[in-house]
C-alpha cells in the first residue's frame, strides 16, 4: 500500500510540474474538480482551502527534490499559460525557466537553440509549435515591461 501512495505522490509532483514533493510546498495549478479523483491531492487541496497550517514530516523517500535550476517556470509563468501548456510542459519535462532560455540567462533561446537541449531532441518539426510561440510572447512581454502579452495572462484569474 505505502509503495502506491508513493508512487501517486510522484505522479501528483509530476502533473503539478512541481520540483518537490506536494508534501513539502502545494502550490494549487487547478481547481478542485481536477482533484477529486486523487485522494492526496484532494486532501491537499482541502487544507490549502481551509488555510491550515500543517506541517509534513515525511522520510527522505518520498521528498523526492528534482534537480535543476534555480527558477522553477510555476513560480515564473502565468497560471492560465501552465494549466493551457502543461501536458507539453509534462512531455518534455520542463520545470525550469533556464530550459528554454539563453545560456547566459538574457534572453529566450530560438527554436533552433530549444530544439537541440537535450529533452527535446527528437523534435523535427521547424517551424516553433503554438506553445512555443506563445511562451515567446510572455518572455518579450515580460522584458520589455508592456502590457502586451502579459495582459491576457493574469496571475490573480480564476
Amino acid at each position: 500500500m505505502s509503495k502506491v501512495s508513493q508512487i501517486r505522490l510522484f505522479y501528483l509532483q509530476k502533473m503539478e510540474l512541481a520540483i518537490h514533493s506536494p508534501l513539502n510546498s502545494w502550490t494549487l495549478l487547478h481547481d478542485f474538480q481536477s482533484y477529486h479523483y486523487n485522494n492526496i491531492a484532494a486532501h491537499l487541496y482541502l487544507l490549502q482551502q481551509a488555510n491550515t497550517r500543517l506541517s509534513v514530516r515525511c522520510s527522505n523517500n518520498l521528498i523526492n527534490h528534482i534537480i535543476g535550476d534555480s527558477r522553477a517556470i510555476k513560480d515564473t509563468l502565468p497560471l492560465i499559460f501552465l494549466r493551457k501548456y502543461k501536458k507539453i510542459l509534462i512531455k518534455y519535462n520542463m520545470l525550469y525557466q533556464e530550459q528554454f532560455i539563453s545560456s547566459d540567462g538574457s534572453s529566450l533561446c530560438t527554436w533552433t537553440q530549444f530544439r537541440r537541449r537535450c529533452f527535446a531532441s527528437h523534435i523535427k518539426t521547424q517551424t516553433p509549435p503554438k506553445f512555443f510561440q506563445e511562451l515567446q510572447g510572455l518572455i518579450i512581454g515580460n522584458t520589455s515591461h508592456s502590457a502586451g502579452p502579459l495582459a491576457a495572462y493574469d496571475h490573480d484569474t480564476e
